[in-house]
């Protein structure tokens, strides 16, 4: 088997990643790159499990998407999933990996076995923090099964579903592009993409670049003239749901602001026709307070330091 390379790509995670650090940039996207494998260095291979690492906050959001995908994806094939379903399949996958976590099965098997920060630089968490976890996935999936939304995905033909969770690509001149759909279905010329979110907080204009990406894709890869393309932003914890009709004109702003971010990463690098990196071209950010949720924050701040001081860690990004 031909050996895998690391090619350049964009997504917004990565540009998010990029203008948030730095060295955070640098190990998510290099430092880790071959960490899965046996022979991998041990700085590599540690790396590569810290990138794996989720908080609890994400993991709500993440149980919430891949819940929803399943129910989607057995509607979408005539069948139907009952509300007690989804909350038992939902808890019974937390409490394993909360388990799994625990445990720390992640530092053998990254990639297969989720794994939580708090765990890892031991945070002090109290039990009912974690159980508002599961009482934020329990609302959301709660919300999804309540909300008009799916009165109306239970309606469409099966020829109507396009994508459900899906990781896709386009291309803009030499830039591979990533986006990742939460749900696309067509209707009489119509195309809807609805981008679910899972945060207490409203996004606002914020959210509205990343529904661009969703609509450049469909754009681009598809071919929907902007006018049929159709962006749904649904809050499932809040209730509440936002359409957003794009034009052109706003796409092609969204095309040039992904080009002009990608200057500046490969000026970044190293030798940007292989796609290799300098960690010393990427230096930590200012804003510390951004590094005390950083899965990475041991590399910079808690070499030769145990795990559990996280104290001392917190001290040194205050």
């Amino acid at each position: 088997m031909a050996e895998l390379k690391n090619e350049f790509t964009w997504s917004k995670s990565r540009g998010d990643t990029f203008r948030t650090c730095l060295r955070k940039y640098y190990h998510q996207y290099y430092g880790s790159w071959g960490g899965w494998e046996p022979t991998a260095e041990i700085s590599v291979r540690e790396t590569y499990i810290l990138k794996q690492l989720k908080n609890r906050f994400l993991w709500a959001g993440e149980v919430v998407h891949q819940e929803v995908a399943h129910i989607l994806r057995r509607l979408s094939l005539g069948e139907n999933v009952t509300l007690e379903e989804s909350l038992d399949r939902a808890r019974t996958r937390m409490r394993q990996q909360f388990a799994d976590s625990r445990a720390r099965l992640y530092r053998e098997k990254p990639k297969e076995t989720t794994g939580f920060c708090e765990h890892e630089y031991q945070w002090p968490v109290r039990p009912e923090q974690w159980k508002a976890s599961w009482t934020h996935v329990e609302t959301c999936l709660r919300n999804f099964n309540d909300g008009e939304i799916l009165t109306r995905l239970k309606n469409l033909g099966p020829a109507a579903w396009k994508i459900i969770e899906d990781l896709m690509t386009f291309h803009l001149g030499d830039i591979p592009v990533f986006v990742k759909l939460d749900l696309a279905f067509e209707k009489e010329g119509q195309l809807t993409v609805i981008d679910w979110k899972t945060s207490k907080s409203e996004n606002g204009d914020k959210g509205l670049f990343q529904l661009g990406c969703y609509a450049l894709f469909a754009r681009e890869e598809w071919g929907f003239a902007t006018s049929h393309i159709r962006v749904i932003e649904a809050n499932l914890y809040t209730g509440r749901h936002t359409t957003h009709t794009l034009d052109d004109e706003m796409l092609d702003d969204v095309a040039e602001r992904i080009r002009a971010e990608v200057r500046v990463m490969r000026q970044a690098l190293k030798d940007p026709l292989d796609n290799v990196a300098d960690l010393d071209n990427f230096p930590m950010t200012e804003h510390r307070e951004n590094c005390r949720s950083c899965n990475f924050q041991k590399l910079c701040y808690s070499q030769g330091m145990n795990v559990g001081q996280n104290e001392r860690v917190h001290e040194a990004v205050l």
